[in-house]
């Protein structure tokens, strides 16, 4: 997506995700999107919301993990978007990315 100059639209990389990157499927392997976030979406007239935004993924059977920095994730969004507060991830400064990293590894893995 072509950077907009400071606004976060979360449901377009959504819809680009579902459109580009899970069109076909492997049996067996767990569809995964990883989303970076604080989870707040910019209020423009066009965007969508949120629960509706991530609908088609979760039609597709992918599972979205959040991974969030930060003092100020907007927790409930990103609820909305991974179906589980146990699907987010944060941390509020980038300080311990191993520990990030296995955590996001064993929950992408998990079905």
């Amino acid at each position: 997506l072509p950077y907009q100059g400071g606004r976060t639209r979360i449901d377009r990389a959504l819809m680009a995700a579902s459109q580009h990157l899970f069109t076909k499927r492997r049996p067996g392997v767990q569809r995964v999107l990883v989303l970076v976030s604080d989870g707040r979406q910019s209020k423009d007239p066009d965007s969508r919301p949120l629960k509706s935004a991530v609908k088609p993924l979760t039609g597709q059977r992918v599972k979205v993990i959040a991974v969030g920095f930060g003092d100020n994730l907007h927790t409930e969004d990103l609820t909305t978007l991974t179906g589980s507060a146990d699907n987010i991830l944060s941390e509020k400064v980038i300080g311990d990315i191993d520990r990030l990293q296995r955590e996001l590894v064993s929950k992408a893995c998990s079905a």
